[in-house]
């Protein structure tokens, strides 16, 4: 996290002319505005947010470590923190990534939002040292700016706040009063500007004078909140918007630490590593960034990897290293340090040079001070998320939806949580009031087309579910959705290609599976079913249809025993499928080899009762189990029933098969024999 020591390095600061600091830490907003035009849309927003997130994000960690690692002295100064704090840092993001819980991700998006604001207040005391204004009041005002302005961004953006109060809210915090929040807010926004009034009122008095505060400084200060306030609020999509903020705060982070160690790299205690990279010629610049894009390499880990484990793992370790960035920050920047400042090429005033202390680890302000920012409240966080239960999804998401009434994640998370409950129409309104406030949101539609759906809307879902693949065709669950209604309205040949598609997108998925074997049964295709139902199995092993029509391919295959045995596995979670009761209780009836009448009895007696006993077959199985049974009686009349529910139905062939059964029960033969039409 910056701290004040950061700021002071920041603060006195040389190394930049006017017009470096004027293009480096002014313009450079000016030069990232035109790339949210250049990456619109959801998709290529959420794209570059994760390309940002590698190697921006990520990889400007490895020059703090650079500077922790390859300077000798400051690491026997600080070796006991330098080894000690990585271990810390990732013990309790993975313990805590093990356990399910979210109190560390608390902590590091709260820490980055005071990460970013000290940053720009570091620069903005650099203008301040050059003309001499080091006032305690300045100092104060530009720190309250600083924080006012990040905090104030983070209020009244959708996507910052709505990510912070998810998180909050996940970790089992009560749900917050929306009339206290707002109350709050504005509270809030009266005082930043308030304090922001008084900041411009005392900057005009002394420019007027002609002494007080540099004017770059003022033209830094609104470009950073302003380009914060535009990146938070204003930015269509949140993760672009945090982007384009990375970019600027890494290109200002990299540029320092480049010039600080090109001068370090000269002095006796820089390390081999430092004096080379950084004491080469210009060159070695793009050296330094491959080497900053190759350490965020490893933000891409978990989306090419299926390992759910692995994914919380690495993502475990990436958040360690965000804390042990910013845990950095907050002291090796020290500008007492008379080699730090050395290096800096900061002016120094006359006098004595500075006693540099010896570094204690234990019982220092330094480690009160992280005790408060960090074991503290992780501990808290730790209780509060072991003890207290989340609030339900559907009050979580209207108590949200009610403070950031603009996030269309927020409604569509609502939606969803009200058509788990049961509750289409309610998830209807939902979905498309997130569609109103992101028309190109593909997950919406998706789900706007299941609501629709469930309401037997079949044409209206249509079109919803392929609006979401006009936006995002690699989106599998809308080619399932999409694939269903097809199969449903008799059109194959798409609902085939929809489910094949679903499958490659997403091998994990299990539906689209049973879909396309459906399909492919429905064409008398049993040779192309099995396997993809025994992909299915592989995936889960517990799907009711896989094993039921599973059963079925076998049955009709003459592989009693392993029909059964899925036949089995179907019923005991659909006990009232008839078709599996009938097919079961038939092969347990008449073939020798997996006979069991006890079973045989007890399937078809209840495959007769769901056909009301009006189905001939069902009759006939009936039967044939009660003969298996010994109770040739009762096997009589259920075949005679048979017969003329057959006769009946204008099935003479069955009629005369359950003819021949009813000599054999009349001479106290079970059927053992399965007739070649069956």
């Amino acid at each position: 996290m910056a701290s004040d020591s950061t700021a002071a390095v920041h603060s006195r600061l040389w190394v930049f002319g006017p017009a470096r600091d004027l293009a480096l830490l002014v313009a450079t907003p000016i030069l990232i505005f035109p790339l949210a035009f250049a990456f619109e849309g959801r998709e290529t927003a959420y794209t570059v947010g994760l390309l940002v997130a590698g190697f921006g994000a990520l990889g400007h960690h490895l020059p703090g470590m650079m500077r922790a690692y390859g300077d000798r002295a400051l690491f026997r100064r600080f070796r006991t923190r330098f080894l000690v704090s990585p271990l810390v840092f990732a013990a309790a993001a993975l313990g805590f990534a093990a356990g399910g819980l979210n109190g560390v991700s608390l902590i590091v998006l709260l820490w980055g939002v005071w990460h970013g604001a000290l940053q720009v207040y570091g620069f903005l005391r650099i203008y301040d040292a050059r003309v001499g204004a080091t006032g305690r009041l300045t100092a104060r005002l530009d720190w309250l700016l600083c924080i006012g302005w990040f905090a104030f961004g983070v209020l009244h953006s959708p996507g910052r706040l709505g990510e912070l109060l998810e998180l909050w809210y996940a970790l089992g915090a009560p749900l917050l009063s929306p009339a206290v929040f707002f109350g709050f807010r504005d509270v809030f926004d009266l005082g930043l500007f308030a304090i922001t009034a008084l900041f411009v009122f005392r900057a005009g008095r002394d420019l007027l004078a002609g002494k007080g505060q540099h004017p770059v400084k003022l033209l830094a200060a609104a470009m950073s909140f302003g380009f914060w306030w535009w990146c938070s609020v204003q930015v269509p999509y949140a993760v672009l918007g945090v982007a384009l903020f990375e970019v600027f705060h890494d290109v200002q982070y990299l540029s320092i630490v480049w010039v600080f160690n090109r001068k370090r790299a000269r002095d006796d205690d820089a390390g081999f590593f430092t004096r080379v990279l950084f004491g080469g010629g210009r060159a070695m610049l793009f050296v330094y960034v491959g080497l900053v894009l190759g350490y965020g390499l490893f933000r891409f880990i978990p989306e090419a990897v299926s390992n759910p484990a692995l994914q919380r793992g690495v993502l475990a370790l990436v958040a360690a290293s965000t804390m042990l960035h910013f845990y950095f920050d907050g002291f090796i920047w020290k500008i007492r340090e008379t080699k730090t400042s050395a290096a800096l090429g900061i002016r120094r005033a006359a006098g004595p040079t500075p006693v540099e202390p010896a570094a204690s680890p234990w019982l220092t302000p330094h480690a009160l001070k992280w005790a408060g920012l960090f074991f503290l409240p992780l501990a808290v966080l730790f209780g509060l998320e072991r003890r207290a239960a989340a609030a339900p999804l559907e009050e979580r998401y209207e108590n949200l939806t009610t403070l950031v009434p603009e996030s269309a994640e927020f409604h569509h998370n609502l939606g969803f949580a009200y058509r788990e409950n049961g509750d289409p129409e309610a998830a209807e309104a939902r979905y498309r009031r997130a569609i109103e406030i992101d028309p190109e949101y593909p997950r919406a539609h998706a789900n706007l087309g299941i609501a629709l759906l469930s309401q037997g809307q079949w044409e209206e879902a249509e079109g919803a579910l392929r609006r979401a693949l006009r936006l995002d065709d690699d989106y599998a669950a809308a080619h399932h959705n999409l694939g269903f209604i097809q199969e449903r309205v008799g059109v194959r040949l798409e609902a085939e290609r929809h489910y094949r598609r679903a499958i490659e997108l997403d091998p994990a998925l299990v539906e689209p599976r049973l879909g396309l074997a459906r399909m492919l049964l429905a064409a008398d295709n049993a040779v192309g079913a099995e396997p993809v139902l025994r992909q299915a199995l592989a995936v889960d092993p517990g799907v009711p249809e896989a094993h039921r029509n599973l059963g079925l391919i076998l049955a009709g295959r003459g592989e009693h025993a392993a029909a059964v045995a899925h036949l089995d596995v179907s019923l005991a979670a659909v006990p009232d499928d008839f078709v599996a009761l009938e097919t079961a209780g038939w092969i347990l009836a008449v073939y020798p080899d997996v006979r069991d009448p006890e079973r045989a009895v007890r399937y078809a007696r209840r495959a007769s009762e769901l056909a009301r006993h009006l189905s001939a077959s069902a009759a006939d199985t009936l039967g044939a189990a009660l003969a298996a049974a010994g109770d040739f009686e009762a096997a009589l009349t259920a075949a005679r029933t048979a017969e003329a529910l057959a006769i009946d139905a204008g099935n003479p062939e069955l009629a005369g098969e359950i003819a021949g059964r009813v000599a054999l029960y009349e001479q106290g033969r079970p059927v053992t024999v399965a007739p070649a039409a069956r």
